[in-house]
């Protein structure tokens, strides 16, 4: 995982108290592209020399 945006709603109250909520967590990934072990060799549908 490389991020996390997360969005809130803040309310003031009339005497000066805030109420916060949290609306959604979004969670930004890279994409793996190194291996534990060899892979497979077969094609590869992300390398454009390959894609028919």
């Amino acid at each position: 995982m490389i991020g996390v945006k997360a969005s809130y709603f803040e309310k003031s109250a009339a005497d000066g108290s805030l109420s916060t909520s949290v609306k959604n967590f979004r969670f930004y990934c890279a994409e793996m592209r190194h291996w534990i072990s060899e892979p497979d060799d077969v094609r590869d549908p992300r390398d454009p020399k390959t894609r028919r």
